[in-house]
């Protein structure tokens, strides 16, 4: 794949990432959460303007190993463990994170591109096929909540119903000891691979 087919794959993966989040915002309407539908309403709308019009940059945060973003990961960390969940503290940690992480990879497709054209023929399948595998797990989590969904706004009340993939976590979450592994390994996941994005653009403008 050159760069121009490359960079027409990112267009078509931004499209369809649109799309998706178009999707969640009418099932948060639907159910009724306006909240919800305002949070996933706004990446909705910033990527369908950057593909009419490029939006630049954003301004580069401390990396996920410096001092300061260490302390910002904890400190968000223990707030998610500690605070009642779906509390506004709560809230709260989760959009700063998803700030601090769209805000890492806000632009990086120009990154990615360059990256791939510089990247040896030997090693692009293995990166499609483990971009493949997210998208098909990705892809699973969402028709098993939206479905869930469906079944539960259209059945009369008192039937049981399929659970959503957030009541099948919410026991796992209610406890305090497997709330804290799970937080701390997302934290730490999410930290790892925005690391890893901003060495690559450093390593890229240099």
């Amino acid at each position: 794949m050159d760069v121009r087919s490359r960079r027409r794959a990112d267009a078509a993966q931004r499209g369809v990432g649109v799309a998706v989040l178009v999707l969640i915002v009418i099932t948060q309407a639907m159910r009724p959460s306006l909240r919800d539908a305002v949070i996933f309403a706004v990446p909705a709308l910033a990527l369908l303007i950057d593909a009419l019009h490029p939006l630049p940059a954003l301004p580069s945060l401390p990396p996920a190993r410096s001092r300061a973003g260490l302390a910002a990961l904890l400190i968000a960390a223990a707030v998610l463990v500690l605070t009642p969940r779906y509390g506004n503290a709560d809230m709260l940690a989760l959009l700063l994170l998803g700030l601090a992480a769209g805000t890492t990879a806000w632009g990086s497709t120009d990154r990615l591109t360059i990256a791939w054209s510089q990247l040896p023929a030997a090693r692009r399948r293995p990166v499609r096929r483990a971009g493949l595998a997210w998208a098909v797990v990705l892809v699973t989590l969402a028709l098993w909540e939206l479905s869930a969904f469906l079944i539960g706004v259209t059945t009369p009340a008192g039937t049981v119903t399929p659970p959503s993939v957030s009541s099948a976590l919410d026991p796992y979450f209610a406890d305090f000891t497997s709330r804290a592994v799970l937080v701390g390994l997302w934290v730490a996941g999410g930290a790892y691979l925005l690391h890893r994005a901003m060495l690559a653009g450093r390593v890229i403008r240099r």
